[in-house]
């Protein structure tokens, strides 16, 4: 784990702290980590939900088998998806506040957040597993750069039940959910476009261009998304 991605994980925290209050901040951390760690224990001792794959040794894991700061990436993905799909779709309830119908969109809500963490892996593990790295090997391989398929849909899964626990604990706890108007809630979006940036660059200084092509496919657009209700926003603005 490099310097920068302990400094976005800190920033990330420090800015839940200040838009989502405490109590929201700190559930969505232990939902994150637990289930983030409980995934990537399960993986790496007994093959399941992402296929059979084996960190290699770092002076700490969990169990003997997870690096220590694994889970905390899970929260941290989670956590610009979950931001970025609010920004993108706005208030399910409607004006009105429809209960009922924000409680419908949850799922809905957390399959967007779910794609946006299964379509980052598919940038993030190929430069993971490369021969310049080998941060974790597959034990038996894969279609998908040598990577099982069943590693991606295992990514969807988690990234879903972790923002649907989520999306359940708001729809039940109430209070508002920050939807744009201030910059300062667009920056998860911008860290998530950050890291398609970052493993992109990783990607090209190893010599494969394709990962990155796949990267720009499968996240940029949803930035993209959440830029055009942002201009949306502004031009809605009074005075504007």
């Amino acid at each position: 784990m490099t310097p920068w991605f302990h400094t976005i994980h800190i920033f990330a925290f420090l800015h839940s702290l200040y838009v989502h209050g405490r109590k929201r901040s700190l559930a969505f951390l232990a939902i994150g980590f637990s289930l983030g760690l409980a995934s990537e224990h399960l993986g790496a001792a007994y093959g399941w939900i992402f296929g059979k794959f084996h960190y290699q040794p770092d002076r700490l894991m969990f169990f003997g088998t997870v690096p220590i700061f694994t889970p905390l990436s899970w929260w941290l993905i989670l956590y610009c998806a979950y931001n970025t799909t609010n920004l993108i779709i706005g208030d399910p309830g409607g004006s009105e506040g429809n209960k009922g119908r924000r409680f419908l969109a949850v799922p809905l809500m957390a399959g967007l957040d779910g794609l946006m963490a299964m379509n980052l892996d598919m940038l993030f593990d190929p430069i993971m597993v490369c021969p310049e790295r080998r941060r974790w090997v597959w034990e038996f391989g894969g279609s998908y750069f040598d990577i099982p398929i069943q590693n991606f849909l295992g990514w969807f899964l988690v990234g879903f039940t972790i923002s649907l626990l989520i999306r359940l604990y708001d729809a039940r706890a109430g209070g508002s959910v920050p939807l744009g108007g201030r910059v300062v809630h667009y920056l998860p979006s911008g860290l998530y476009l950050l890291m398609f940036a970052l493993f992109a660059l990783l990607s090209l200084v190893d010599g494969y261009p394709q990962y990155a092509l796949i990267g720009f496919a499968g996240m940029v657009p949803f930035v993209l998304l959440a830029a055009v209700r942002a201009c949306l926003s502004l031009g809605a603005a009074p005075g504007h």
